[in-house]
């Protein structure tokens, strides 16, 4: 006899393979088409299917006794960004080998709300930006506060180029 956890795991396979489905339906006859006998288009059947598979996963963290949770209101932002980072270099390299068409650059992801992307190393302006939060008169208030330092070398970060060509 299957467990509660088991038995919604299952429908989480059955509905992730309804999304995986109507993704390939989409792709082979578009978003836009309407299937024979059918009221909806691919891109709403799709919807639909999407808020099935979360559902299941928002079951599945009822019953799961706190071993499994997932808050379908609010995404781990750090995770999705990285997945689309990810996709994205599949794509330039599919775009490389002339698989996919080419077209405008994609904003590589979304930054939430009081975050910023900031370069990986330290920029001279930002290396600048730090010393001169630390110069006197504030050297010591500085140095027990650390968040001064922080705050003046994001503020002179530089804006990643995918910001620059959206605006």
């Amino acid at each position: 006899m299957m467990t509660l956890v088991q038995f919604y795991l299952t429908k989480i396979a059955e509905e992730a393979s309804e999304v995986a489905k109507i993704a390939l339906k989409a792709q082979q006859f578009g978003l836009s088409e309407v299937q024979p006998g059918r009221d909806q288009s691919n891109a709403q059947r799709m919807y639909g299917e999407l808020n099935d598979l979360l559902a299941m996963v928002h079951r599945l963290g009822e019953v799961s006794n706190g071993e499994f949770f997932f808050d379908i209101g609010a995404p781990d932002h750090v995770a999705v960004a990285t997945k689309l980072g990810k996709v994205e270099k599949y794509l330039d390299y599919s775009r490389s080998l002339h698989l996919v068409e080419g077209g405008e650059p994609i904003v590589r992801w979304a930054v939430p709300r009081n975050w910023k992307p900031v370069p990986e190393v330290v920029t001279r302006e930002m290396r600048e930006a730090g010393l001169k939060a630390c110069a006197y008169p504030f050297s010591l208030h500085a140095l027990r506060n650390p968040e001064i330092i922080y705050h003046a070398m994001i503020k002179a970060s530089p804006t990643p180029p995918c910001e620059e060509q959206v605006k």
